[in-house]
């Protein structure tokens, strides 16, 4: 990660070399794309995303070549680039893969978890609450995505999860549209509790059940907004990333 002081960036590793300056930048913008940070048909720039993570553009753009490759954003003929809208179909299918997928990674973890790592997970979700119910809503979203992909890593499956995380890249712009659309103003985390007291029943398939029920509330909440008034999603108007 990249960190500041005052407004010059400084790394954790004072000597780090090039390749890793990309590597960090590369792994800030998918964990943005996948926490919701970008919206759907938002526009960026080399520019704008560089001044935000406080690099140059050299590592940004090679952060960005990686991700027009796995579909998190494609190029305009302008040469900016363009976070993907998406049909209504196509979203309630990357949606049903995802159930099938995490359920599959929500078994397995349950049959190896550790009773510290479901601490963990009572934790993460307890901060996505508060900054849910104080209307912090990027922040509920990247520590929605800590939640989910630290049950994920438990299965300790090196195949599942960077399946998991490309999917992530694409359904992860539309996650802030689910939490302010009438039903996603309701979310009260009930199935991440659920999720919890199964992992600690040891109960793999009620475990299953409740990732499911809330990649559905997920669903429920993104298919009833307006953006889907005319087939597809799209973003408010919001041209370039500032912040």
């Amino acid at each position: 990660m990249i960190r500041r002081v005052g407004a010059v960036p400084v790394l954790k590793d004072q000597a780090a070399q090039q390749g890793s300056v990309e590597e960090q930048v590369y792994s800030e913008l998918r964990d943005r794309f996948m926490s919701g940070v970008f919206l759907p048909g938002q526009v960026l720039t080399l520019r704008n995303l560089a001044a935000n993570l406080g690099v140059s553009p050299m590592p940004v753009r090679q952060a960005v070549r990686c991700l027009i490759v796995e579909g998190a954003l494609e190029m305009l003929p302008n040469r900016t680039m363009q976070v993907p809208r998406m049909t209504r179909d196509r979203l309630a299918e990357l949606l049903g893969v995802r159930r099938a997928l995490e359920g599959i990674a929500t078994e397995a973890a349950c049959r190896v978890v550790a009773p510290r790592q479901i601490l963990a997970l009572e934790k993460i979700h307890a901060m996505s609450r508060k900054a849910f119910e104080s209307g912090d809503m990027r922040r509920s979203l990247v520590m929605n995505q800590r939640f989910h992909f630290a049950l994920y890593e438990a299965a300790q499956s090196t195949v599942l999860m960077p399946i998991i995380q490309g999917l992530w890249l694409q359904a992860g712009p539309f996650m802030h549209l689910a939490l302010s659309s009438t039903a996603g103003m309701h979310w009260d985390g009930t199935h991440h509790l659920e999720l919890i007291q199964a992992l600690r029943d040891g109960d793999p398939t009620e475990a299953r059940l409740a990732i499911e029920r809330d990649i559905n509330k997920t669903a429920e909440a993104l298919l009833v907004t307006p953006h889907f008034a005319t087939g597809r999603v799209e973003a408010p108007e919001r041209r370039v990333a500032r912040g």
